[in-house]
């Protein structure tokens, strides 16, 4: 395994997995998936995400998240 591969994670995000930095938050994935100006909910292993707490919740390997429009 090299590095790059040690500073990943796997994260299943509305049932399809992604490979992420090891240090993304909540707010990051946002962004990448590009929901910045949406109206959704964010719900974290199952457990509602809220928006406050986005910023500072770091997704972790094998986590599983849903973002629902």
């Amino acid at each position: 395994m090299s590095n790059n591969d040690r500073q990943k994670i796997d994260v299943n995000v509305n049932g399809e997995l992604m490979s992420l930095a090891c240090d993304v938050t909540v707010l990051d994935l946002l962004q990448i998936l590009e929901m910045n100006n949406r109206r959704f909910v964010v719900v974290v292993n199952d457990e509602f995400m809220p928006k406050s707490m986005y910023g500072d919740t770091k997704l972790i390997h094998n986590d599983h998240c849903d973002i629902m429009t």
